[in-house]
Formats: C-alpha cells, structure tokens, sequence
C-alpha cells in the first residue's frame, strides 16, 4: 500500500513561567523543547536546527518575554522568519525529509510545531517510520510538560477494504513497538461489537 504527500506534525507545549516563580522569570528547565530540537538536529545533522537555541535568544540571553507583556498572548519567536526549514537524509535512510520547525511562546507557555515530511508524491506505507527517525518526536524524547500531540496527514493510493487496519499500518510504521497492542485492541473491540449485536433483549 502506497500513501500520497505523507506528513507528521508534532505539536508540544512547555510551562515558561509559573506564579511560584514569578513571571518574569522562566522555570528552571523552560528550554527543554529547545534543546531537544537542537538533538533532533543533531540526529538529522541539521546545522541550523543545531543552533537554534542561539538564533531565539534575545540580546539578553533569554527565550520571549515576561507573561506579563501583552505581546506574550501569541509570539512568534523566530525572527524574522518565523519558521526554520531545512531537509536532511537519517541515517540509515535512502529518502530525503524535509521539516519545519515553528516556536511560539503563548502567554506563560513555550509552544513548538515540528513537521517531518518526504518531498515525494507517494512513499510505501513501512516507508512512514522515517518521518519519526529513531523516535525523535516521541514523548520520551520531547519531554514536554504541558504535553504533546502527534498528527499524520496521508492520503492512501488505491482501495481501502479496512479503514482500521489501514490506520494501524500507518501507526504502527510510525511507532513499530505499538502493532501488537493495537491489533489487540481492534480484535477485543470487534469482538465486543459483534457480541453485542446478537446480545438478547433487555425485555421483550
């Protein structure tokens, strides 16, 4: 099975200030996103991204400002671009990525969209792993404190006989130690379903 024009979206949030410190003051591990971006970097050996802590600091040293500012309600960090793009080859890959990443500071929370996708009309289906090389966007790695959300955006090539399984393929190319436990879930949910439809009546 084939997918066309495959992304994945990673979208983290991370407390900048909380009232115990204050707010002009940033907690003590508020650059985590940051830094883990720069070991994304590292992996794809993107020397732009490897630096982007120093292309966000201010001319004081800090990352956005005081939560307390009006501009704090939606700040673009990059300046002036906005957005950092760039395109690697992993290692051990053969396909060429290309990603965004988008740093936000809304009022008191550090916010990142990081997109990985291929510059192709259309990949294989196991071929989706390389949008999260070595599991770089997993929240092991990212380590956000306000959380994190994984988005993949693929249109399937040809029929789809089962939506669900189509979806599991997809999922499991992305995060391979999931396929047993969701093929375990599908298979309890659809037993579950069909028991229910032959479930005698309540009252007659």
């Amino acid at each position: 099975m084939k997918v066309a024009n495959p992304k994945l979206s990673l979208y983290a949030f991370h407390l900048r200030n909380n009232l115990a410190q204050g707010e002009d003051e940033p907690v003590n591990n508020a650059n985590i996103l940051w830094e883990e971006c720069q070991r994304i970097g590292q992996k794809l050996h993107v020397p732009r991204l490897e630096s982007l802590i120093a292309r966000l600091q201010e001319s004081n040293g800090q990352i956005g400002v005081s939560s307390n500012q009006d501009n704090s309600r939606y700040l673009e960090l990059l300046q002036p671009e906005n957005t950092l793009k760039f395109s690697a080859i992993p290692e051990g890959s053969t396909l060429q990525l290309r990603g965004e990443v988008y740093p936000l500071q809304i009022h008191d929370t550090y916010a990142v969209d990081i997109t990985l996708r291929y510059p192709y009309p259309h990949v294989d289906v196991h071929q989706l792993e390389g949008l999260n090389p070595q599991g770089c966007l997993l929240p092991s790695q990212i380590k956000a404190s306000l959380g994190q959300t994984l988005v993949l955006f693929a249109q399937p090539e040809g029929q789809i006989h089962d939506i669900q399984e189509f979806a599991n393929d997809c999922l499991a190319a992305i995060l391979p130690k999931c396929r047993g436990i969701l093929n375990k879930l599908y298979h309890n949910l659809k037993h579950r379903i069909n028991k229910s439809q032959y479930r005698e009546p309540l009252w007659s």
